[in-house]
Order: structure tokens, then sequence, then C-alpha cells
């Protein structure tokens, strides 16, 4: 007796991809329910159903069925996960937190960055957008000792405006009196209050939001 075969390939991702990944596959799931137990209840007493072919379809129900339980582990797991950054967020409240913060949102509005310099002496600030690309450069910036804060008002090589977006700035230090100083984009101090955004947290240092994989150092 002749067997159709029931196949399904599913990719299963966290939100609605686990959604309609799982829909398929309870589709498939149920489809391959019907037809084997119609070739059951229809096969010929002397033509019954080979047995090879019925293990294969046993096989192949259990790997669907595999496949429904491991989508759904999965959600579960990208849930804790979240809920465990959520937790581990909150615990960092008025604790002393070092980030690495070279990036910002740029949304038309002049935007900053703080970053701190072993001494003083003058150095290029480069911007580049999410691909890497180079918008804006300047160069003999003047910085102190310390904390220093850089200001772009979202302006290009060109002499435009950026668009909105995510750009991330570097600084190279000129050689003052042979040595070079080392300008750093980390930020240092304490965590004021956490933003919880698109199934993520956010601390915030001052007016600067960090997202917790920026996270280098954490101090009472």
């Amino acid at each position: 007796m002749a067997v159709s075969t029931i196949t399904g390939t599913t990719t299963g991702t966290a939100g609605n991809g686990t959604s309609n990944a799982n829909a398929s596959l309870f589709g498939n799931f149920d489809t391959f329910l019907t037809l084997l137990t119609t070739q059951l209840k229809h096969q010929s007493p002397l033509d019954p159903l080979d047995t090879s072919q019925f293990t294969q379809q046993l096989v192949q129900y259990s790997a669907v069925e595999q496949q429904i339980k491991t989508n759904a582990q999965m959600k579960d797991l990208v849930a804790a996960s979240s809920s465990a950054n959520a937790l581990a967020a909150l615990t960092m409240v008025g604790k002393t937190v070092t980030a690495l913060a070279n990036d910002v949102e740029f949304n038309g509005a002049t935007t900053s960055w703080t970053y701190e310099a072993t001494s003083g002496g003058t150095g290029t600030a480069t911007i580049r957008d999410a691909a890497g690309t180079i918008v804006f450069e300047e160069n003999d910036i003047a910085y102190d000792q310390g904390t220093n804060k850089y200001i772009w008002d979202g302006r290009t090589l060109e002499n435009g405006l950026a668009v909105d977006g995510i750009y991330t700035i570097s600084f190279n230090a000129n050689a003052n009196g042979g040595n070079t100083p080392t300008l750093s984009t980390d930020i240092t101090g304490k965590v004021t209050e956490i933003e919880f955004a698109n199934g993520g947290a956010l601390i915030k240092i001052g007016d600067q939001s960090v997202s917790l994989s920026k996270i280098k150092k954490v101090s009472e």
C-alpha cells in the first residue's frame, strides 16, 4: 500500500518566528495523524501497510513532536534570559559602573560623548554610522586630563545633517612632547535608573544610556 510522506523544515526563533514555526509544526503534526489513521483504517487485509513504511511514519511523527517541544523550550529560555537581565540591571542601581559608551542614538538633536584622557592635549574625533562609514571628522580638538565631553550637532563631512540612527565615535590623540595620551570612551559613574525597551534593559549613568553588554566593571 502506498504511503504518503510528510516532511517539515522549520527554523525556530524568539517571538513571532517561534509562533510561526510552531503553527507550521502543529499543522504538519495534525495532517500526519490524519493520514496515518486513515491509512490504517482503509488498508486492505490482502495488502497491509508495510512494516518498514509504518516505522518510517512513526519516526517522522516522533521528529515533529520533538521539534514542537524544542521550540516551546526555546521560547521559555528566551523569556527566562530576559527576566534574568532585568533583575541583574535592577541590582546595579546606586552602584558605580564602568562601561564602554562609544555609541549614541542620533535623532536630529545635538548629542554628546564622554571620554577620558590620561593627559591634556589635542586630537581627532571620528564619527561613523552603523555601517562603519565615516560621516564626520574633526581635527585638533582640545581636551584636558580627566573627563571630557565631545558635542556633535549632526553635521556631516559634506556639511549636511546626518540621518537618524546609531553612531559611534573614536578619538586619536596627537603626540604631546613625545608622549601620546590615551583617550577612552569608557564612562564611569553611579547608575541612577534603569530603562526597559524592546525587551531589553539599559542602565542610566548621568544622561548616558548603556546596554548591559557594554558594562566592564561594577563596584560599590
